[in-house]
Parts: C-alpha cells; structure tokens; sequence
C-alpha cells in the first residue's frame, strides 16, 4: 500500500519553467483511465516484485487503483480518506475503517488544484526540475519536508501527451517503476458512469 500511496503523492507536480505539455498531460491524467505495470526492487535484498492492475482517475470521485496480479486488491482515495478491499472490486461502500496518511488533505488539495491548471499547492510539498529528454517532458520531484522524506527520496515523470512513466527512488535505495497505457471505459465499472 506504501507504494500506492507514495504514487498518488506523485500523479501531480509542476515546475516553475515547465514544458509545454506537462500541465495538459497531467490534467488529462487526473480524469482518465489506464492499465499500469509496476517493478519495485527492495534494497539491499534486491528483491524484485511486479505487479499489474488498472486505475481510474476522476477528480470529483476520487481515484480508484486496483491490483490484479499478483494478487487482488483494490484501494480507493477518496476525501474522506482511504478504503481498501483485499480479494475483490469496491461496489457501494466497502467494510473498514477510512484512513488518513499524513498530508493526506493537503496531496488531496494539490490534485483538485492541478485540475484546475494551479499549482501553489504542489510547489509547497516538493521541489521541482524540469529534466532534458530528447521528446516529450521529464520532471523530477524532491519532498520539501523531512515527513514526505522518509517515504520517496525523489520521483522522475515521464511523458508526451500522457504520464506515460514514473519511477520512485525511496530513501534506502530501492526503486519503483510504474509504466501506463491509457484504457477506456474504466469510469462504469469504478464510478457507474
């Protein structure tokens, strides 16, 4: 679950020189649909798990990431916080408790914002670098705050019209993947559009 919340901290960002694309992309990003692929490598172990799923992303509901290999589950951010449910879809209101991680709100807020093409908030939980890339954008997200710190030492964007690539280095070492490709559709099966 940390690494889907460290991901969630990271769907938004912005530069203050950004490229051109960037902005849009992410904006398409935070109402959209998209199969992931994800390779995290625990250090110093060298571990090595891959995992699969879909996530669906609407700013008014919340966002919906679902695990399908290799195991099921699915995690739902919503404002009141998190839900989550081992072995199966969310449909109507799933059992358990919610679940407020720290800066909760204020990532919460970051994303309404960047929907919305303003990025104070974001700019105020990390620092950030527009990257060379020979195509596309390339951002690199640092946590201005030692709490954030502790979980993601930085984070590297990719994209052209899309987030198309994330990878998350955490402050042992290790290192997350994440690569997406845009689906269509998802919103009737998580949000009964």
């Amino acid at each position: 679950m940390r690494s889907v919340l460290t991901l969630i901290l990271f769907l938004p960002g912005m530069v203050w020189a950004l490229p051109d694309q960037f902005l849009p992309a992410l904006q398409k990003a935070l109402d959209s649909d998209a199969a992931w692929q994800m390779e995290k490598v625990f250090v110093p172990s060298t571990l090595v798990l891959e995992s699969e799923g879909k996530v669906s992303c609407r700013v008014r509901n919340g966002i919906v990431w679902q695990v399908e290999k290799p195991f099921t589950k699915t995690i739902r951010l919503e404002r009141d916080g998190l839900r989550m449910l081992v072995g199966g879809n969310l449909g109507g209101t799933p059992p358990g408790p919610l679940h407020k991680p720290p800066h909760y709100d204020r990532i919460l807020e970051a994303v309404r914002d960047l929907s919305k093409g303003e990025t104070s908030s974001i700019e105020h939980l990390f620092l950030l670098e527009s990257l060379p890339t020979k195509e596309g954008w390339c951002i690199q997200l640092t946590p201005r705050e030692a709490l954030l710190g502790r979980v993601v030492k930085r984070a590297v964007l990719w994209g052209n019209e899309l987030l198309e690539r994330v990878e998350i280095i955490d402050p042992q070492g290790g290192r997350t993947s994440l690569r997406f490709t845009p689906k269509q559709n998802l919103g009737a099966e998580f949000w009964g559009e």
